[in-house]
């Protein structure tokens, strides 16, 4: 396998080895479906390559995916819209059996694969048969951005899949869609924050709504459960769990002016 090596990936059973020339070779729990024996004939002139715990999705150079892992059978339903014109893929990364990938294709729609509770689009797929600009995904579910600045977000209902309590908000003006393991915050043009699903996650701005007017530039969300703003003025509000980041008490006074986005 050295020759030509380029990258190794790795699922909860095996890995993936992309090599230079394009080629895919695999390894790992056959129980699991690591090996990729069914597809390796298509496993050529591939330029990306996305995966989770239970599943590989090789995008190739004439923009069609290839698929492998114990949701085979899966994707197997929706290979047909994959076989051509996809933008790109994203993949939801988890610790139990559910996993997630939704492709973004160049006229705008959303194919999705993954398990019925976390994968299943039904509920807004028509909302993701067009403009869809880019799709963001905690550990079970994802969230779309489209062109009009909508968001629609979709999967496991306690990851953010379930945004219907903010949905008014995010019909119309988002500019930007951040994640947490469990949640989503969106920045707005007006520069407004608005997030959901598990608190302790980061899913309600509740504790920094007072330090959160209309004047957030950038969000960030390097931890697994919190957010931390950037105003507009320089200053830096945080929230989530306390216990990854969001109490930044102890150096708030540092953090009131002139940071850095």
């Amino acid at each position: 396998m050295s020759p030509g090596l380029e990258h190794v990936y790795s699922t909860a059973s095996g890995f993936a080895n992309w090599k230079r020339n394009g080629s895919v070779v695999t390894w790992g729990s056959a129980d699991h479906d690591s090996h990729s024996a069914a597809v390796q004939e298509q496993l050529s002139t591939i330029y990306h390559i996305h995966y989770n715990d239970w599943g590989v999705a090789a995008v190739k150079r004439n923009v069609c995916v290839v698929t492998w892992g114990s949701f085979a059978g899966g994707f197997a339903a929706v290979q047909e819209q994959l076989s051509a014109d996809v933008k790109h893929v994203c993949s939801t990364d988890v610790c139990s059996t559910d996993r997630v990938f939704a492709g973004v294709k160049h006229n705008g729609s959303v194919v999705a694969l993954g398990s019925q509770s976390r994968g299943d689009s039904a509920a807004v797929q028509e909302q993701l048969s067009t403009y869809v600009k880019d799709v963001y995904s905690t550990d079970g579910a994802c969230a779309a951005l489209k062109h009009n600045g909508s968001t629609e977000a979709w999967g496991d209902l306690t990851e953010g899949g379930d945004s219907a309590a903010v949905q008014a908000q995010l019909s119309a003006g988002v500019e930007q869609v951040y994640s947490t393991c469990a949640a989503f915050a969106v920045v707005k043009r007006n520069g407004f924050v608005v997030a959901w699903d598990r608190p302790i996650t980061g899913g309600d701005v509740a504790e920094g709504r007072e330090q959160l007017p209309e004047d957030v530039e950038n969000v960030f969300s390097t931890t697994r459960c919190s957010f931390a703003a950037v105003k507009v003025n320089g200053s830096v509000v945080s929230w989530g769990n306390s216990w990854y980041g969001a109490d930044s008490a102890a150096v708030q006074e540092r953090l009131s002016a002139h940071v850095p986005s």
